[in-house]
C-alpha cells in the first residue's frame, strides 16, 4: 500500500525512538504532506499577490485621474471668475452711459421736477365733483 493513499492532508510515517535503556516505547508519528498541496498553495499565493498588485495599480491610476480632474476644475473656475469680472465691467452703467454719449452722440434727457400743490383727491371727493358737474349742465 502506498503511503499517499490516506485521505487526510498529513500522512503519518511511524518512527521508533530508542533510548539508552533499550526499552520499547510508543511509536511516534511524523506527518508528511502530500506533494500536490504545496503546489496548490504556491499557485494560490501567486494569484492573491497578482490580484493585490492589480488593485494597487488601478487605485494609483484612479488617484492620478482624480488629481488631473481637480487641476482642470481649478483652471476652469479661475477662467469663470475672469469671465464674470469682464461681464461686470462691460455691464457697468457708467461705461454704457459714456459709450452712449461719446460714440452714439446721445444726450441725457432734461430733468423735470413735478411738484403737486394739492393732495390727491379721495374717491368720495371725485364722485361729489362729478355730481356737481352733472347738475350744472
Amino acid at each position: 500500500m502506498s503511503p499517499y493513499k490516506r485521505k487526510s492532508i498529513l500522512l503519518p510515517k511511524s518512527i521508533e525512538i530508542k533510548t539508552k535503556r533499550e526499552k520499547p516505547r510508543k511509536k511516534l508519528f511524523i506527518y508528511r504532506i502530500h506533494p500536490v498541496y504545496p503546489t496548490i498553495l504556491a499557485i494560490a499565493i501567486v494569484f492573491f499577490i497578482s490580484a493585490y498588485l492589480s488593485q494597487c495599480s488601478k487605485l494609483i491610476r484612479v488617484q492620478y485621474n482624480t488629481h488631473q480632474l481637480k487641476i482642470q476644475k481649478f483652471e476652469i473656475q479661475k477662467e469663470n471668475r475672469k469671465i464674470a469680472l469682464s461681464i461686470e465691467k462691460l455691464e457697468a452703467p457708467g461705461r454704457i452711459e459714456m459709450i452712449a454719449r461719446k460714440k452714439l452722440g446721445m444726450i441725457s434727457p432734461d430733468k423735470r421736477i413735478v411738484i403737486s400743490l394739492t393732495e390727491p383727491a379721495s374717491t368720495a371727493e371725485l364722485e361729489e365733483a362729478d355730481n356737481k358737474v352733472a347738475t350744472v349742465r
